[in-house]
């Protein structure tokens, strides 16, 4: 037998070696981790940039709208400002033609009647003027006008002004009012438009601060300034008419 030495020594050189170029699990997965690594890195490069551009989009987009807020807006405020301007002007042409319409009745009724006024009745341009003796309230002045066959006095120019402010004796009605709708003047005779104003400094006032003159919707023409003052219309002061010649 051969010795028993022998045989283990024998084993020993014949074992075969380990192979080499097996790889190590730890370094596999630190070459996973960095590709994942990378791969997170280059994603979240992508996400911001995408939002950088959502970003860049979204705030073209507001200031577009804004831009077209804001034409639309000077649109709107400029057809505003012409329908106003059409509106003036639309008033100031039924004024004048108003006024004409008056003036043509004056002139025919003046032909008719050879230009001649009543008794206590003053002729001017085409008109016949009276100054009420008795202190009466705006709406009792203009049916006292009435009666006469008259209206509160309508004046339409600065010759006419000069005429009235002459004749008045105290504080004066004519015919200015704006009853119907605050702020808006008009003429009792005929509802027209003011067209020139005669008021008084800083007048109308509506009574300004002070309660205890209430509305003051009706304008009568002042004996000390000669020119006009809007005034509660229960107030009871002269009156001046007019009437075709």
């Amino acid at each position: 037998m051969e010795p028993i030495y022998g045989n283990v020594e024998s084993t020993k050189r014949h074992d075969p070696q380990p192979p080499t170029n097996q790889s190590d699990p730890r370094s596999s997965n630190r070459r996973f981790l960095v590709c994942v690594s990378v791969s997170l890195g280059l994603l979240s490069a992508l996400l911001l940039a995408g939002l950088v551009g959502v970003a860049i989009v979204y705030s073209k987009l507001v200031r577009h709208s804004w831009d077209v807020q804001t034409n639309l807006t000077d649109q709107l405020q400029a057809s505003r400002d012409d329908r106003s301007a059409m509106t003036v002007e639309i008033d100031s042409l039924k004024a004048n033609v108003t006024k004409q319409s008056t003036e043509l009745e004056r002139l025919h009724a003046a032909s008719r009647l050879g230009g001649r006024c009543p008794d206590r009745w003053t002729r001017f341009s085409g008109s016949c003027y009276s100054l009420s003796t008795q202190a009466l309230s705006w709406e009792k002045a203009r049916e006292f006008c009435i009666k006469e066959g008259a209206n509160l006095v309508t004046i339409d120019n600065a010759e006419e002004q000069e005429f009235v402010s002459e004749k008045i004796t105290g504080d004066t009605w004519i015919g200015l009012n704006d009853r119907e709708e605050e702020g808006t003047w008009k003429w009792a005779m005929d509802n027209s438009p003011l067209i020139h104003p005669f008021w008084s400094e800083n007048q109308p006032d509506n009574g300004g601060q002070n309660q205890g003159w209430g509305e003051e919707d009706c304008v009568h023409l002042q004996l000390w300034s000669k020119k006009w003052n809007d005034l509660r219309c229960n107030y009871s002061t002269n009156c001046m008419c007019e009437k075709m010649a």
